[in-house]
């Protein structure tokens, strides 16, 4: 995908799952750069697919994409602490995603935002 110009990509309600969910991320790290809005809410993602995109937001991977909306899906510990470290670490930021990390008893959890 080299020549991707994508800005914005609304897959809601699209039923991708954590296959589609790795193969967005593969593309975000390798080639679609310019995206700046990712739509991915109820799409059947859990931990393996919601991490897979976190870890395409991680530092020296995809600098561009500054809009993550994931509500819908099914966040467990994993995806909730990736989630969580990305917004506070500031690289997602809490004006442009729809969910929000919170803690309970030493446990990351998610809320829609």
């Amino acid at each position: 995908m080299p020549s991707c110009r994508l800005v914005v990509l609304d897959l809601a309600f699209n039923r991708i799952q954590c296959k589609g969910a790795k193969t967005l991320a593969y593309a975000l790290i390798h080639g679609c750069n310019h995206l700046k809005v990712l739509q991915v809410s109820y799409n059947e993602l859990k931990d393996p697919g919601l991490c897979a995109l976190a870890d395409a937001l991680s530092p020296g991977k995809n600098s561009m994409l500054r809009c993550l909306y994931a509500w819908g899906n099914e966040f467990g510990e994993r995806a909730s602490k990736e989630f969580g470290n990305l917004i506070h670490s500031g690289r997602l930021l809490r004006d442009f995603t729809d969910v929000e990390p919170y803690e309970v008893d030493c446990r990351i959890y998610v809320a829609e935002r």
